[in-house]
């Protein structure tokens, strides 16, 4: 079974629910679209909006990913590790302290966990504070509370689940992607046995005691993630096959095993509702597994549901006509009425809870979304405000599906060669020709989706090229292979990485002794450019697929030739000041390790900011929408006036957020629809 198999099962599970509920036929090219648009689109849904889809309710996940409401719960975050409170900053960096002080141990000392935590927490909290990286006061105790119901909660765990706590390694906040699964995370914890290929994923849950779905469905969205970066599931085996992975009534035959935190629990440590090891429930295993596989489902078909809404048809290479003919469906909606639309971007039906226009929560006024989702969804009016907004929008999207394209190369270059045969390519100056199909589907339905080129010739193309049909260029990056020592790093300042390589043999002559020399040359050493951003990965040799490995996203800061020694040197640092921790993070979970020397791939890659440029398309069109519902007539002259200023001003906007200059006005054309 290949990885649209896999994902054509989810979206057949979705799409014939659809049809069996609302009694209509969908036409079978429907569902080629739907999986089409799922293979080929760059589109990654956050873990965290997946919590909300199958948790609580979709359409607040509409909101957030493809309308651009700003999350409304403090618990809502981008997947950019550093991003979240300051309690969960301050827990990065001391729950690591605290563990391998503990577990790392011959004799554990209960009896001393308070007073290791408390000086472990100081400790965080000054140096967070001193780098301007928190400036609210912390509430220790809650920390404190966290931390030490963590560590009594793995020594519980840890004998029943047989993990050798002593020989595990900790990472936070770390950054996973997977294209597999169309999910972007960064959990927490990782708590792993490298060597037999075990975890613990811990959520840390501040504020109220209870456990809510949406909190189950984020650390089971992890624990997806997880698994997939150990090697024991992958895209390519069936949805049975991958439940069982996941799910074992066996506790030492548990692979990942999730664990939430939430302060002021008094039943119990710690939460955790895995059928093998359940914590703060008095369900039965057969109940558990139940509901942790419906969970599962419902986990991969809101991520599938975003990604294809977000997207759009532009990946299956039709326009709206084509794929009306074939996808168009009409169901109730509310009070007699009836909505039309494609059948993939309804709601599917497992996720559903209530419809807008009679839901309980809203009625209530107990749903911090109603307001907004009355706004978009029950008074569904479409103005020519609504036109215009989409527009720009559209075009944001657009920047942000290209801005993941590396990321798409890197995870289908990760599957298709071994870590050692992609390390062996780079480092004889090769790169890769990467093809992202988008043909129409209706003519081309058997072409391969993504197809990647290896290029032979050293310097020829060191890069990723990855392009739409291999005409449309979405990206050119460089990517190169390099090494550190942590000690060496660190005489430079705590956010600094110091990368170094050999000129390779293609690369360098001995009569050469300058960059002037060498300036039109075909043997000048070529590799990740100056000021240019960077995800730079840390190779494990345990894990094959790039984009689940630890990295960080910085920039070139400096390029160095040293002709004498016949090397290459990179200084790196973060990109920006909200990016600053996960560098921190990145250089100081190294001091608990044995190494001291890393291998790292560094791949030049955009930064993607889009969430803050839908945020702001998304206040400035609820702002829009509430003016023209005052306004009541369409036809006024103020709402003409408004209309008429957003299009003679559309050029700078999309130039503001996508950076590029729309064809029509390059040539001089007024552009008035």
């Amino acid at each position: 079974m290949d990885e649209s198999d896999f994902k054509k099962s989810i979206i057949d599970l979705w799409l014939k629910e659809l049809e069996e509920n609302y009694n209509v036929k969908l036409d079978p090219l429907c569902y080629d679209i739907a999986y089409k648009v799922l293979i080929r689109t760059t589109y990654l849904a956050k873990a965290s909006s997946v919590a909300i889809a199958a948790g609580f309710c979709p359409y607040a996940t509409r909101l957030i990913e493809w309308v651009g409401v700003k999350g409304v719960w403090f618990s809502i975050k981008q997947n950019l590790p550093g991003k979240g409170e300051d309690i969960h900053k301050v827990l990065s960096i001391a729950f690591p302290e605290v563990f391998y002080e503990i577990f790392g141990r011959s004799n554990v000392r209960i009896d001393q966990l308070s007073n290791k935590i408390r000086g472990s927490i100081d400790n965080a909290i000054s140096y967070l504070s001193k780098l301007g990286i928190i400036s609210q006061e912390i509430s220790r105790n809650e920390v404190e509370e966290l931390i030490e119901r963590a560590i009594l909660g793995l020594l519980a765990a840890e004998k029943h689940l047989e993990f050798d706590l002593s020989k595990a390694k900790v990472f936070t906040e770390m950054q996973m992607i997977s294209y597999g699964f169309n999910l972007w995370g960064a959990p927490d914890v990782i708590i792993e046995d490298q060597k037999s290929r075990r975890a613990v994923v811990i959520e840390w849950k501040t504020g109220s005691p209870e456990v809510r779905e949406r909190d189950k469905v984020q650390i089971y969205s992890y624990v997806l993630l997880e698994l997939e970066r150990l090697g024991h599931i992958t895209p390519k085996q069936t949805l049975d096959t991958i439940l069982k992975e996941i799910i074992t009534t066996d506790s030492k035959q548990t692979k990942v095993y999730p664990m939430i935190i939430r302060p002021r629990i008094r039943l119990t440590i710690y939460y955790s509702d895995y059928p093998a090891l359940p914590q703060g429930t008095r369900k039965s295993a057969n109940e558990l597994i139940e509901e942790v596989r419906e969970r599962i489902k419902r986990i991969i078909l809101s991520s599938y549901f975003i990604s294809i809404l977000v997207s759009g048809l532009r990946p299956a290479g039709i326009n709206y006509e084509d794929a009306h003919e074939k996808c168009h469906i009409t169901i109730p909606f509310s009070n007699e009425k009836k909505i039309g639309g494609l059948a993939f971007n309804f709601i599917p039906l497992r996720l559903r809870r209530f419809a807008p226009a009679n839901c309980v929560l809203m009625q209530q006024s107990t749903c911090p979304w109603a307001d907004f989702c009355k706004l978009y969804f029950v008074d569904f009016e479409h103005s020519e405000i609504d036109a215009e907004m989409w527009k720009f929008r559209y075009r944001t999207i657009a920047k942000h599906l290209r801005d993941l394209a590396t990321y798409k190369a890197l995870y289908e270059l990760s599957y298709r060669l071994s870590l050692d045969e992609l390390v062996d390519h780079i480092n004889r100056g090769c790169g890769f020709k990467v093809k992202i199909n988008m043909h129409n589907i209706i003519y081309n339905t058997n072409e391969d989706d993504v197809t990647i080129e290896p290029i032979a010739k050293p310097l020829e193309l060191e890069v990723i090229g990855v392009s739409e049909r291999g005409e449309h260029t979405l990206f050119n990056g460089r990517i190169d292979v390099f090494g550190f020592s942590l000690g060496e790093s660190d005489k430079y300042g705590e956010d600094v990485l110091v990368l170094r390589r050999k000129f390779r043999q293609f690369e360098y002559k001995a009569n050469i002794k300058s960059l002037y020399d060498i300036a039109s040359s075909e043997i000048r050493p070529r590799t990740v450019r100056l000021r240019k951003p960077v995800q730079i990965f840390i190779i494990e040799p345990h894990i094959n697929q790039l984009t689940l490995m630890q990295s960080i996203f910085a920039r070139v800061d400096d390029v160095k030739y040293d002709y004498d020694k016949e090397e290459i040197t990179l200084m790196v640092r973060p990109i920006s000041w909200a990016l600053k921790l996960p560098f921190l993070l990145f250089k100081k979970l190294r001091i608990f390790s044995d190494e001291s020397r890393y291998t790292v791939l560094v791949a030049e890659a955009n930064a993607d900011l889009t969430h803050i440029e839908l945020e702001a398309l998304g206040a400035l069109h609820t702002i829009m929408k509430r003016i023209a519902k005052e306004l009541t007539i369409s036809n006024d002259e103020g709402m003409q006036s408004i209309i008429r200023a957003i299009k003679s001003n559309r050029h700078q906007v999309l130039h503001l957020l996508t950076g590029l200059i729309p064809s029509w006005y390059r040539k001089g054309k007024r552009d008035v629809r």
